[in-house]
């Protein structure tokens, strides 16, 4: 069974891309954008689903053949596409014979793109790169004092952990 979390985490993924979800009452289309707001879903996101769930048996992502109230049934999951690793909903008994919702866009797979991606703790992230470039500074300042062919340094880098962070947020975080 698909978790509501992995519905609304595909449907994220396809509207990404420009996919919309078409409501059978009226035949519209609803495509939030922008989809995430910092590490959540968006408003605008948010108020597609409540129209989805006002009739989810009559939703569905363009270009597939299941409804939302059949992915939120035991009866369906979603796995990665094995095309396009995009996710799509699989049956959990028996062949899935709809293919991916890829399959109408001319333009994808595309490696020249930034694939779409989940929600993204713009915190944990930068404390992710800071890791990374102290594990490589270390790392080299070893290689460095293990040298025998080269001096010693007069004095060691002081550590990372040392430099000021500013709580506030920066126009990157947008």
């Amino acid at each position: 069974m698909a978790s509501v979390q992995k519905v609304q985490s595909f449907l994220a993924y396809w509207f990404q891309l420009g996919k919309p979800v078409v409501l059978q009452p009226g035949n519209t289309d609803c495509l939030p954008t922008p989809v995430f707001e910092g590490t959540q879903l968006s408003p605008t996101f948010q108020a597609c689903w409540r129209q989805i769930m006002a009739h989810p048996e009559q939703s569905f992502l363009q270009g597939t053949d299941e409804s939302i109230a059949e992915l939120l049934s035991d009866a369906w999951d979603i796995e990665g596409c094995a095309r396009c690793t995009m996710p799509i909903p699989m049956p959990v008994r028996g062949i899935k014979s709809s293919p991916c919702p890829c399959a109408d866009l001319s333009s994808w797979p595309n490696e020249e793109v930034p694939l779409p991606r989940p929600a993204v703790c713009t915190q944990a992230q930068l404390d992710n790169i800071r890791q990374r470039l102290t594990d490589d500074r270390d790392r080299l300042q070893m290689s460095y004092f293990h040298s025998p062919a080269l001096p010693p340094i007069a004095r060691p880098l002081p550590p990372l952990s040392n430099l000021k962070t500013s709580p506030e947020p920066s126009a990157l975080d947008g």
